[in-house]
């Protein structure tokens, strides 16, 4: 028919349960720092609920999960006592209509949240040393997804 627009069916992500992304970075060029550039590791859709690191890479290297399309930082931490292994829940403050963070305090007890992601995901490690090799796992909640669900639409 002439003059009608009709809207492209949506595009829905298929939830996949619990989803593990891990990778273990290799670094053994020798003269150079131990930077590894941002690898594509894997797409997810739903809570980050879990970073599992086996402790392999040296004291004090920066390992950031991103967003591949936008290139934003998800989770960023710098690496303590090379070979301690660290497991913890990730979340993120939340923040009023300006931007700020909400600190906790007697009427703002609950300000962590978990972090939600949805698509392509990218892993950079900085200052991992050289002739290093280290584990690391990203593990993301996808149950729930879809329409009707408050975690991860993809409408």
């Amino acid at each position: 028919m002439a003059g009608t627009v009709i809207a492209a069916a949506p595009t829905k992500h298929r939830q996949r349960g619990v989803v593990r992304h891990q990778r273990g970075p290799r670094h053994d060029r020798n003269g150079r720092r131990g930077d590894i550039p941002a690898a594509v590791i894997g797409a997810a859709f739903g809570r980050l609920v879990g970073v599992f690191y086996d402790g392999g890479c040296d004291a004090s290297a920066v390992i950031t999960l991103s967003d591949t399309k936008s290139g934003a930082p998800i989770v960023t931490f710098t690496t303590g006592t090379e070979g301690t292994a660290v497991a913890f829940r990730p979340t993120q403050v939340i923040v009023t209509n300006d931007g700020s963070a909400v600190t906790a305090a007697v009427d703002a007890t609950n300000v962590n949240r978990d972090i939600v992601v949805g698509g392509k995901l990218s892993l950079t490690v900085a200052n991992m040393g050289q002739s290093e090799t280290g584990n690391i796992a990203f593990v993301f909640d996808e149950k729930g997804l879809g329409l009707g669900s408050n975690v991860g639409n993809t409408v």
